[in-house]
């Protein structure tokens, strides 16, 4: 059996390595302001995204529509 000594809870653990910080709020258009010199990056990174993303549903609707042929009489 493990002594008290052994057992380790999150808090006695990381207690060292976790600092309270007063950071103020920041808007989106603040972070994005401060991003501009990777604005190439990000729109690239939204139109991969955008066609990501969309491929899913459509290739479950072509799939379908293959089922639907093969499966009707």
């Amino acid at each position: 059996m493990l002594s008290s000594a052994h057992s380790c809870s999150y808090k006695c653990c990381f207690d060292d390595y976790i600092q309270e910080e007063d950071v103020p709020p920041v808007g989106f258009f603040e972070l994005m302001a401060w991003n501009k010199q990777e604005w190439y990056f990000i729109v690239l990174g939204c139109i991969g995204s955008i066609i990501v993303g969309g491929s899913q549903p459509a290739f479950a609707v072509a799939f379908s529509k293959i089922l639907a042929v093969g499966l009707n009489p």
